[in-house]
């Protein structure tokens, strides 16, 4: 008996400071613009470049008419019967199959965000503070119509707005081939990549040269070590056995 008090007490204070935390965070919010403010005020930037996991900071700035862009370091969410989410090891295809299961895997990962915006709105009741919540109270006081201008993507760390043009970091050609034109705002920088950064030391040697390398990189959504990945570099590695030139 004493136990089970002891842990309903230590429930009830693991609680309350979790509600006390999300005050704070909703309070702190009210700063943000005054705070933004500042930051043009000193700086007078032409421009605002936006990291993809930052541009919910946008309504704090956009009062200020200073342009603004996004940048975006992965294949674009937007929905298209051709192209499943970067999220999917679906491999895509123009057969009725192949549509099929990128139909699907566009279908699972709206539930999965369907799940994170049930959740989030549950952690705003439970404790009074979600990332959302955190969104709709900086655009309530800075005036920033965001019903109008959210893009919603099925990812919830993918943000994207109407008026915030993106500018992706790689070349169009590394793109799947859709079915619908993209929408407008999108552009493609073409390769960015680092010629002077620091690398891991490397013997070229220890690779069997054939007439063409095949470097096939997953990036940071999947880091490889899960099913699905195992089973995309399978299917890479698959598809070229049993060709001599690779």
């Amino acid at each position: 008996a004493v136990a089970r008090g002891s842990w309903r007490g230590s429930w009830r204070d693991q609680l309350r400071l979790a509600r006390e935390h999300g005050r704070q965070v909703m309070r702190a919010v009210n700063a943000v613009p005054s705070a933004a403010a500042s930051l043009l005020r000193d700086w007078r930037p032409d421009l605002i470049v936006f990291d993809p996991f930052l541009l919910c900071y946008w309504p704090a700035f956009h009062r200020d008419g200073v342009a603004a862009v996004a940048l975006s370091t992965k294949p674009l969410l937007d929905s298209d019967p051709l192209v499943p989410p970067y999220t999917s090891s679906v491999v895509p295809g123009t057969s009725l199959g192949a549509r099929t299961r990128v139909a699907l895997a566009t279908v699972l990962c709206q539930l999965r965000y369907a799940r994170y915006v049930a959740l989030s709105a549950l952690r705003g009741l439970v404790f009074g503070c979600s990332a959302r919540r955190v969104l709709r109270r900086l655009s309530y006081l800075t005036g920033f119509a965001l019903e109008e201008q959210w893009l919603r993507r099925p990812v919830s760390f993918d943000f994207c707005l109407r008026g915030v043009p993106e500018l992706v970091l790689s070349a169009h050609e590394f793109e799947l081939p859709r079915a619908k034109p993209l929408r407008s705002g999108v552009h493609y920088l073409g390769p960015c990549v680092a010629l002077a950064r620091p690398e891991a030391a490397w013997s070229w040697q220890s690779i069997e040269w054939r007439r063409y390398l095949v470097l096939c990189s997953i990036g940071t959504v999947r880091l490889g070590r899960d099913r699905g990945s195992m089973r995309f570099l399978r299917r890479v590695i698959d598809a070229f056995a049993d060709d001599p030139d690779f």
